[in-house]
């Protein structure tokens, strides 16, 4: 490739290459981005469309980054193919795409929805009471999984009296608690986000 220039027309930009010679074959390779104002947001797929040419076919894979979950809003003209069958085709062995497609002409009809995805958060509690002559504990210890996405602070409803005695984690920088509406809410705010196992201990005394 000697140069490359991009050219205004009537039905859109027109990609001209200048090549250094001439060839038979030719791999081009293009990058374009397109900045997300909001989200949830619909992205309509479009490609390149070569000219004076006389059949464009090919394959076309999509995925996103860790924290963007996709789903397909329509898909027309398009033959879905399987995952591996994309990533033999492009060579590459560490590319994961949502889905991939067949076309035999480029004036297909691609739209995919892309939207934040929420963290998935399981808990397993132990609580120990201690009934004593002059005051009550509580001793829980919460155990949590964290998976898909990382948090980086962790929200407990506490029960309506007692007094936070300690809160303990190994991940938290500091914690908070504070009232909304009817609710004492505990809320700690960790050192980093967190993906994967996090063990909360906390006491209460009234």
């Amino acid at each position: 490739l000697r140069s490359w220039q991009l050219d205004e027309a009537d039905d859109g930009r027109v990609l001209t290459l200048d090549l250094l010679k001439p060839l038979a074959e030719v791999q081009l390779t293009i990058e374009t981005e397109k900045p997300i104002e909001q989200l949830p947001f619909v992205v309509p797929v479009t490609l390149p469309e070569a000219l004076d040419v006389k059949r464009q076919t090919g394959l076309i894979g999509v995925r996103a980054v860790e924290e963007l979950g996709l789903s397909v809003e329509r898909a027309t003209d398009l033959e879905r193919i399987d995952n591996v069958e994309f990533i033999r085709a492009v060579a590459t062995t560490n590319l994961a795409v949502f889905n991939a497609w067949r076309f035999l002409r480029p004036q297909f009809d691609l739209a995919l929805k892309a939207e934040l995805l929420q963290p998935r958060i399981e808990v397993g509690q132990r609580q120990h009471f201690t009934i004593g002559l002059e005051q009550t504990e509580l001793d829980a210890q919460i155990d949590y999984t964290i998976s898909r996405l990382g948090v980086f602070a962790l929200r407990l409803q506490l029960p309506a009296e007692g007094r936070i005695e300690s809160v303990t984690c190994e991940s938290m920088d500091r914690w908070a608690e504070h009232v909304e509406g009817d609710r004492r809410i505990l809320e700690l705010t960790l050192k980093e986000r967190v993906l994967g196992p996090a063990q909360v201990g906390l006491r209460l005394v009234w």
